[in-house]
């Protein structure tokens, strides 16, 4: 006895199968660009808490007045922990992901560097950990950069609420 049922599949099954995972890649596409970047600012963001931590304990620890500076320079987002009397041009910098920026319209504590002109935000801790020279909360804000996201939602912020140096992260509308 001969069994003519043929096992498999046929070309159109094969096709509408096809056309089928082809629909559901192209979906999900956007929604993986968007997650990989919302990654991306929270790395930096978390880049952000610890160097502001470092700088506070290295305060503590040395018992001398240190701080922390951000600035935009070319298009990078950078960052620099130091003893008070360094000056600037003996800082060495760190560079935060290219993708992203700070949001200079809700981050504190501003300030113009005199020799270049450029626009730093400082945070300055005392010999105790505590914050000087700004009232709280002091904010850092970071977001994608306009090449990445136009949307201006994704926020991502470290917020300093006390005198005494309490830090607490938030996002996106919590950080306007």
């Amino acid at each position: 006895m001969k069994n003519n049922n043929n096992s498999g599949f046929s070309l159109v099954e094969i096709l509408v199968g096809v056309i089928i995972a082809s629909v559901a890649l192209a979906l999900s596409i956007p929604n993986m660009t968007s997650f990989l970047y919302r990654q991306r600012l929270n790395t930096a963001n978390r880049e952000v808490y610890q160097a502001i931590r470092s700088t506070q304990t290295e305060s503590m620890r040395r018992k001398e007045n240190w701080q922390i500076l951000f600035r935009q320079s070319n298009g990078y987002l950078e960052w620099a922990k130091h003893h008070s009397s360094v000056p600037l041009n003996q800082v060495a910098w760190n560079e935060i992901d290219p993708d992203i920026q700070l949001d200079q319209d809700h981050s504190t504590n501003r300030s113009t560097d005199l020799n270049t002109g450029e626009f730093l935000w400082s945070l300055v801790f005392d010999h105790n950990g505590h914050l000087k020279y700004v009232n709280p909360p002091a904010k850092i804000t970071l977001q994608l950069s306009n090449r990445v996201d136009n949307s201006n939602y994704a926020r991502r912020c470290v917020v300093i609420e006390t005198v005494i140096g309490a830090i607490r992260v938030e996002k996106d509308e919590k950080c306007l």
